[in-house]
């Protein structure tokens, strides 16, 4: 992609720019429908007003010449890596040491409540298991059986880095940052331009790499005092990001310290105000760890409790008061409350949610006729899957 302040085969650009109010304004083709447009507006001369401005002018001039408004140079900073992919792949490569620490995540804190006190309340380890956090050796066997690294060395030793590491590791990365310094207001080559937001844009990155090492040694969950072949298998995990057991699972956001946990549904089925009977497939409700905790459903789907036919929906929930933060119990809380409004939440005789199972006598966004099975289906009557609102 030809990033529009440069010349398609380098960065000597001749075009000539305008920052003001920290937005880029670009030169002004006129042809007779924008000549119109820009003559009922209001035309600011190119020098940057002294006094703050709270709606940058559409259109400024300068020497007889118009330019237009386009995007605020802080955007432009922001999103350059996704502007200049050969860019952004040269600065990964380049401070490599850093990104790959942060990318792996690190046994931090989080991990480690979702593994030892938020899956133990989804996994039954036995008939007899108790929905309640366990034996950490327990919950270790677990893991290293579905990992497949159970009775041999995985490879993976004791995190490189400690707290120790981290710190140096910070310590030198901050050495690298330079502080962005704010571009002159006025007319910009693009040569000038795109040398500003290389800049900006790699003190950035660095800073945003400064701020996960920084999360990461204040997070990070101590391995000294697990033994080895334990502290393995969480650096073995930390670096894969993602596990699933018995349905549970959760998985790394890339690049980010945030987890997504879910749990499967299985199929399920629910019954209309007529008694007839829908099968619904398997989804995934989930939540994030940051931010308000709100359940929603990964796949493609439908259901009374969604308002559309789509992916990532957050289940309509009623009443139920949504915390601020993660803490494991409210994770467990929150999750089961999901799945629970998938499963008993539609009263067949109220028809309530977004839609109701039955045909509407208006027209709907969402039908389910295609879900709809014979009462003496096969896995109904075997009890493999249950009708789960048909209460009297």
């Amino acid at each position: 992609m030809t990033l529009f302040w440069r010349q398609p085969r380098d960065r000597d650009s001749d075009i000539e720019f305008i920052v003001q109010h920290e937005v880029l304004y670009a030169p002004l083709l006129l042809d007779p429908s924008i000549a119109r447009e820009a003559a009922a507006r209001p035309v600011c001369g190119g020098r940057q007003d002294s006094g703050p401005t709270v709606d940058p002018p559409l259109v400024i001039e300068r020497r007889g010449r118009r330019f237009v408004q386009t995007v605020q140079l802080d955007s432009l900073v922001e999103n350059y890596a996704l502007l200049d992919s050969r860019w952004a792949a040269d600065i990964k490569s380049e401070f490599d040491e850093y990104t790959r620490a942060c990318d792996s995540g690190g046994i931090d804190a989080l991990l480690m409540a979702i593994l030892f006190e938020v899956m133990p309340h989804f996994v039954r380890r036995s008939k007899g298991f108790r929905r309640c956090p366990g034996d950490k050796k327990e919950i270790f066997g677990l893991i290293t059986a579905k990992l497949g690294t159970g009775g041999k060395r995985s490879g993976e030793s004791r995190p490189k880095q400690g707290k120790k590491d981290l710190r140096q590791m910070l310590s030198r990365l901050e050495k690298q940052i330079a502080p962005i310094r704010p571009l002159t207001p006025g007319p910009v080559s693009g040569r000038v331009l795109d040398d500003w937001l290389r800049h900006a844009a790699r003190a950035r990155y660095l800073d945003a790499q400064k701020r996960r090492l920084q999360k990461m040694l204040h997070t990070q969950a101590p391995s000294e005092k697990l033994p080895d072949s334990q502290a393995e298998v969480l650096v073995h995990l930390a670096r894969r990001g993602w596990l699933e057991i018995d349905g549970f699972g959760f998985y790394r956001v890339d690049g980010t310290g945030e987890y997504i946990i879910y749990k499967h549904t299985g199929p399920f089925a629910l019954k209309d105000f007529y008694g007839r009977i829908y099968l619904f497939p398997d989804c995934r409700v989930a939540l994030s760890t940051h931010g308000v905790l709100k359940p929603r459903v990964l796949e493609k789907y439908k259901h009374p409790f969604l308002y559309r036919h789509a992916s990532g929906q957050e289940i309509c929930m009623g009443d139920f008061t949504l915390p601020g933060k993660f803490t494991p119990p409210a994770a467990i809380a929150v999750l089961e409350a999901g799945l629970n409004a998938l499963f008993y939440g539609y009263d067949r005789r109220r028809r309530n949610g977004y839609h109701r199972l039955d045909p509407a006598a208006e027209e709907t966004a969402v039908h389910f006729e295609d879900l709809r099975i014979p009462s003496d289906h096969p896995d109904v009557l075997s009890g493999q899957v249950e009708v789960k609102n048909d209460l009297i």
